[in-house]
């Protein structure tokens, strides 16, 4: 009776330790994604970088983590809270960890946002975040780019060139090359000019 006692108890106890240890990971869940995504539109720049931090972290746990944390971080390119200044540091983290984590399921929300600005200018594409996110995210994202080289927008026109020019490679030359003929816009076609200049680098 003693011995299965102690049997019970030391099984308890590897039960709870089970629990504990599931209970760390599981805490990197759903509730955990939705307060590092709200910590985003922190104006604390180390709550924010800690944000970053641990959505990578718990997006490089599996597949599921991964599609939760890409799919809320698209949310944020949506969100029309981001429209405002203040809160544009949540759409660059957005763009950034979405580069970081090359993940195609963020191209047409990226391509839609192309244009996104917290008011910097620049050539650089650091002032643009949806550029940046899709260069890093690379070939997979030409396609949907030539297509809006033919978008209405100038602008939106402008930073697709940049984005093909920063990925590179025969099909972003293609789509650049066959954009330059038919381009009428002056700044645009300055863009287009950079962008088959950094494509051949």
């Amino acid at each position: 009776m003693k011995l299965l006692l102690i049997l019970l108890l030391s099984c308890g106890a590897a039960v709870s330790s089970g629990a504990q240890m599931t209970g760390d990971k599981s805490g990197e869940g759903s509730l955990s994604v939705d307060q590092m995504i709200e910590d985003f539109y922190s104006g604390d720049p180390s709550t924010l970088s800690r944000a970053k931090e641990k959505l990578m972290k718990i997006a490089q746990q599996s597949p599921e983590s991964r599609s939760e944390v890409v799919q809320r971080l698209i949310t944020v390119l949506d969100d029309p809270r981001t429209a405002q200044v203040t809160y544009s540091n949540a759409w660059y983290a957005s763009a950034e960890l979405l580069g970081g984590l090359k993940a195609k399921e963020a191209i047409d929300a990226l391509v839609r946002h192309l244009d996104y600005t917290n008011g910097v200018a620049g050539l650089s594409s650091s002032h643009v975040p949806a550029v940046k996110a899709l260069t890093k995210i690379g070939k997979p994202a030409v396609p949907t780019l030539s297509v809006a080289l033919s978008d209405y927008r100038p602008s939106i026109r402008e930073k697709a060139a940049q984005a093909l020019g920063g990925i590179g490679g025969e099909e972003a030359m293609a789509a650049l090359e066959s954009a330059s003929k038919s381009e009428t816009d002056k700044n645009v076609q300055f863009y287009i000019a950079k962008a088959l200049q950094a494509a051949k680098r």
